[in-house]
């Protein structure tokens, strides 16, 4: 919602922040005045969906209308009354779906002034010069408009729903050159132009799979124009990025990064790793190494055209990397990094989220240093060989969530953790035996103290796995407490 208010263009800049960050304070404001209702809230407690009241909904849709603010055209509609001057269009009915005539697609070519287009249609018209948003909703039975319609909408900000079949993208895609929004949907990657880096409205570049993109021209001169995305603020789901000195130049500005580095060398010089340290924006990192055991399906057209080292040890990929100090959000996968290499994590000032993931970090025992991880608020350990870990509530002084997932060797949760003020929940899913027993003592202990915020969420791969357990812990009295979920998946 708050790229699409972006690109209409109802966010203002000002000095201290940036569009995004305005649009968040909007969005609060909305909520505290119970004009929305938040649904579901990120791990940084931020707004990640919201609501609003059916009621005030249909308010504010015959406000709008009223208004010329946008057409709602539903299901079998006569268009005859669409104002001329009304700039939004939204189809909400798949009208190839009910068998109906597709009056919108012929009524539609005669509205020179759209500026936005949200549709299930069958292959909407594409005849609006002066379009800033399209958003193709697709379904089953709705094919996508071709690729040589939409480049013709050269002012176009916001294309959040490209279904794109092909594996090339064209060099063409950068005569979209106001886009600011682009995320394309596909069964495999993606390989980018040069061009993408000669589209300077970029904002948010993401891809359901994974896009490879080349490296920038490099310049003949220091007075050769260079364009800067110094917008850009989301990249994701990008294959061997080479985050070389003319990248980290192209992309100062970046918050969101995500990355999967495939059959990489041992040093992490290959793919210039070190440099991560010099994107001073960058919030939100997730890095993947992949070996070629774990090489996906969606990946095989991609990769034929790239040339990839072999695969080696990965044990120093990570090593001695200097993060930047605004990271909030870090999510690792496949780096196999030591326990003690964490301490570089640790120390990151604003960090809140901590997710590691599958043999992220490698050996059986963790002792973490006093005076690290003191914003963390998220911590997920999953896939690992961790078996003691050594940690008292002063390790983790503001967590608020334990993930632990797929442990299968730790011994226990320790005791200290549950002392953490702010810990509201501990979630199993599929650790060992001791461990989920540990997680019950500390319930207990908690709640004979007095805390009753404190949850308690264990969940087992088997039933007879769920049985067995339920039998040794029935005479806890935490056994029978509200804060305590057990359960199995098969």
């Amino acid at each position: 919602m708050i790229k699409l208010w972006i690109a209409e263009g109802f966010i203002k800049p000002n000095k201290t922040q940036s569009l995004e960050d305005v649009a968040e304070c909007y969005l609060k404001e909305l909520v505290d005045r119970n004009l929305l209702l938040v649904g579901g809230l990120k791990l940084n407690g931020k707004i990640k969906t919201c609501t609003i009241h059916d009621l005030l909904r249909d308010l504010c849709i015959k406000t709008a209308q009223k208004e010329n603010f946008f057409y709602l055209i539903r299901f079998c509609d006569s268009l005859s009354g669409i104002n001329k001057a009304c700039r939004r269009i939204l189809c909400h009915e798949n009208f190839a779906e009910v068998n109906c005539d597709p009056l919108p697609s012929h009524t539609l070519k005669s509205e020179p002034l759209t500026r936005s287009l949200l549709s299930y249609e069958d292959r909407p018209p594409l005849n609006f010069r002066l379009l800033r948003v399209l958003n193709v909703v697709r379904s089953d039975n709705v094919s996508d408009p071709s690729l040589s319609d939409i480049l013709k909408q050269v002012n176009l900000r916001y294309l959040p729903g490209l279904w794109y079949k092909s594996h090339q993208l064209p060099f063409s895609i950068s005569l979209l050159w106001n886009l600011q929004t682009l995320k394309i949907a596909g069964f495999g990657g993606v390989f980018a132009p040069p061009e993408i880096w000669a589209m300077p409205q970029l904002r948010h570049l993401e891809f359901s799979t994974w896009i490879y993109l080349p490296d920038p021209s490099l310049r003949r001169e220091e007075k050769d124009d260079v364009i800067v995305l110094k917008n850009l603020h989301t990249l994701k789901r990008v294959l061997n990025l080479k985050l070389t000195d003319e990248v980290c130049k192209r992309i100062p500005n970046v918050k969101k990064l995500k990355i999967m580095y495939f059959g990489l060398s041992k040093s992490s010089r290959y793919n210039h790793l070190y440099n991560i340290g010099r994107l001073h924006k960058l919030e939100s990192l997730r890095v993947y190494f992949c070996g070629d055991f774990s090489v996906f399906q969606v990946l095989k057209q991609i990769l034929k055209y790239i040339v990839c080292s072999p695969l080696r040890p990965r044990g120093n990929l990570l090593k001695n990397l200097k993060f930047p100090t605004s990271l909030k959000k870090l999510t690792l996968s496949g780096s196999n990094l030591d326990w003690e290499e964490l301490k570089g994590i640790g120390s990151l000032p604003n960090l809140e989220v901590l997710k590691l993931e599958y043999h992220s970090v490698r050996g059986s025992k963790w002792n973490p240093i006093e005076g690290q991880f003191l914003r963390l608020k998220y911590l997920r350990i999953a896939h690992s060989r961790l078996k003691y870990w050594n940690a008292e509530s002063f390790h983790f002084p503001a967590l608020e969530n334990l993930v632990l997932q797929k442990l299968h060797k730790l011994a226990e949760i320790p005791s200290g953790i549950g002392e953490i003020p702010t810990l509201g929940l501990i979630h199993l899913y599929d650790c060992s035996e001791s461990a989920a027993i540990s997680a019950m003592g500390i319930l207990e202990e908690q709640q004979s103290q007095g805390n009753e915020d404190l949850r308690v969420r264990i969940i087992f791969w088997h039933e007879y796995q769920l049985e067995w357990f339920m039998e040794k812990v029935d005479s806890l009295e935490c056994f029978n407490s509200n804060n305590l979920q057990v359960s199995h998946l098969d």
